[in-house]
């Protein structure tokens, strides 16, 4: 083990081995400033450190797909022509900027 770093263990990430999928150990390496984080909010919220990192975990992987769906709808706009160009952008920016 890395000094100051804590392993974390999940045997919750699922593997395909032949035609079935199992369930693998996957092992998170954190900083000892994250640890500590992680470990304040699990107190503060009386919630395990493992559920706190699941939880991230999914948020972060909902958030990566929505991204990319947004960038997909704005490259589908721009394909159609539904857009408008930088000098007009600017003027509604400065009209929303004045008082």
């Amino acid at each position: 083990m890395l000094p100051n770093l804590l392993n974390l263990h999940f045997w919750n990430v699922l593997t395909l081995v032949g035609p079935a999928l199992t369930l693998t150990p996957m092992e998170v390496r954190l900083t000892e400033t994250q640890q500590s984080k992680l470990n304040e909010l699990a107190a503060k919220t009386g919630r395990a450190p493992d559920e706190l990192i699941r939880e991230a975990v999914d948020r972060l992987v909902d958030y990566d797909r929505w991204f990319a769906d947004q960038v997909q709808v704005g490259l589908d706009q721009i394909g159609r022509g539904e857009f408008i160009e930088e000098d007009e952008m600017d003027a509604r920016v400065d009209r929303m900027l004045q008082p």
